[in-house]
């Protein structure tokens, strides 16, 4: 195979792994209606939640607070969470970068169970207790989608490096 060859090969390579889904065969099984691969349309729904649930922390602070069963003494750190949520939605939204907004989802995971796990601790009666291992629940679901959707982003931002080393090595 001629160098002009091999090139057009390694593009053509680096292009099917940008656009594709990691594990899927080709460029079509990964893509909608609308062209976005199946890894866009999981961020950008991931980022339409993000925004959603930011604005609500940010303007329904004291009501979400009462329905997790968070004493409003927190109401502050809900409202920098819910703004910790509008960026990462605000990023996944934008597209650039997904792998670095799906990991900062994640990083934010951990901080709401560490927090609602201190607020458990923290929880004047049974019904906050409980309100709060109710959320916990609801959460946790969310939780799977962040780790699972950051990977599968991470292993297919590892395939286009190694195949742009590869057409950079190939050159």
């Amino acid at each position: 195979m001629n160098q002009q060859t091999e090139t057009k090969t390694v593009k053509a390579k680096r292009k099917s792994l940008y656009t594709a889904d990691v594990g899927l065969e080709s460029e079509q099984d990964t893509q909608g209606s609308a062209g976005y691969s199946a890894i866009e349309t999981q961020a950008k729904g991931l980022g339409v939640f993000s925004l959603a649930l930011g604005l609500a922390e940010v303007a329904l602070t004291r009501s979400l607070a009462k329905a997790a069963g968070i004493s409003p003494q927190y109401s502050t750190i809900l409202r920098i969470f819910g703004l910790r949520e509008i960026t990462s939605g605000v990023g996944l939204l934008a597209g650039s970068n997904r792998k670095a907004w799906l990991w900062s989802r994640v990083a934010g995971d951990i901080l709401d169970v560490g927090f609602m796990g201190y607020a458990f601790t923290k929880a004047k009666n049974a019904e906050d207790r409980k309100r709060l291992a109710i959320a916990a629940a609801v959460v946790a679901p969310i939780i799977i989608l962040d780790v699972m959707a950051s990977l599968r982003e991470s292993a297919r931002v590892r395939e286009v490096d190694e195949a742009y080393a590869d057409g950079l090595s190939a050159i």
